[in-house]
């Protein structure tokens, strides 16, 4: 796997071991934060942004500051150590709404901000890489779940519910979901 930079919107830099990979968790508005890593040798073979949807409800500033500004920061980044390539984890929120099911290639016609800023991180990673030559990939992968998720989204609502012995809904026979497991 290698070593990783992992980042988001808090304030304290954290360092975690892991098999094989070495985790420096810190903010993606701080440039120092990504210079800490350097500074430490830390290679960086692929620098991951995390971001959550719940910090745009909370706070649509912070959030297209994390989002924006933080993106184009570990960008920076990942050029100035020659990093190959760059992984952005976007959304499927970048469709919109959509009835039944959706392709790659389905027109993009985000709804609220989290989609819309997800979107223009899409854009910027693509600007980066026709400038700069650096390789990315974009994947939007939807209802992502497990370890350390909240429990506000559907996966945690409906074990919840189900460890309380309520009933669970499902809202019309016909809805379909794509479930992400957090390590796929």
């Amino acid at each position: 796997l290698g070593n990783a930079l992992l980042l988001h919107a808090g304030q304290g830099i954290q360092y975690e071991e892991g098999v094989g990979v070495t985790h420096l968790v810190g903010c993606v508005r701080k440039t120092s934060t990504l210079a800490v890593g350097i500074g430490c040798g830390i290679r960086l073979d692929f620098l991951l942004p995390l971001r959550r949807q719940q910090l745009v409800q909370a706070s649509p500033e912070l959030a297209a500051q994390v989002m924006i500004q933080g993106l184009i920061n570990v960008l920076e980044a990942a050029i100035s150590v020659g990093t190959r390539r760059v992984v952005f984890v976007s959304s499927s929120m970048v469709y919109g709404d959509f009835s039944h099911g959706v392709v790659e290639t389905a027109p993009c016609h985000p709804k609220g901000l989290y989609g819309i800023l997800k979107l223009t991180g899409e854009n910027i990673v693509r600007d980066y890489s026709a400038r700069t030559g650096i390789e990315h990939v974009i994947v939007r992968p939807s209802a992502v779940y497990g370890p350390r998720d909240v429990s506000d989204r559907l996966v945690g609502k409906f074990l919840v519910s189900a460890m309380r012995g309520e009933t669970l809904y499902v809202d019309g026979i016909d809805q379909t979901l794509d479930f992400t497991y957090v390590s796929d």
